[in-house]
């Protein structure tokens, strides 16, 4: 049914605090960022280069314990509102939890376990459940403004 009317969705219909803003995607742009950063830093600073490599962990601890579960979180709830510290607790398990799932499915390939495959690979995720968190949110803001303006 919500596919049949979205064929005749007018943006004008929509009140303005429907509509999504562009404040409400700036995380998106934090996620996507965090994870090239990540990249990035793995692949360019060595481990033995002392102060450059403060920039190298701390990035590298935020692609593991924030930025994977924190998009698993938006993804999951991405039409519903939680609190703060539910999102902090929530992401940093989920995080946790997908790392270990990554290490055990590099270890078993011929990538093996170092960090630069585990970083890809978590930065991918990342970047692939921000994306369907930001479709389901405008879906879920075009689907409020077709059914409040019938």
């Amino acid at each position: 049914m919500a596919v049949l009317r979205l064929g005749s969705f007018d943006e004008k219909n929509v009140k303005p605090k429907q509509r999504a803003s562009a404040h409400s995607f700036l995380w998106y742009l934090g996620v996507i960022l965090a994870s090239v950063l990540s990249v990035v830093s793995v692949l360019m600073i060595s481990p033995g280069s002392f102060p450059l490599s403060i920039v190298r962990w701390t990035t590298g601890l935020i692609m593991l314990l924030w930025v994977p579960g924190f998009s698993f979180v938006k993804a999951l709830f991405s039409g519903k509102t939680i609190g703060a510290v539910e999102t902090v607790a929530v992401s940093v398990a989920l995080s946790i939890l997908l790392v270990i799932i990554t290490a055990l499915v590099c270890n078993f390939t011929p990538l093996g376990l170092s960090e630069m495959p585990i970083i890809a690979i978590l930065s991918a995720i990342s970047i692939a459940l921000a994306s369907i968190a930001i479709y389901n949110q405008i879906r879920h803001s075009a689907n409020e403004g077709i059914y409040s303006s019938s």
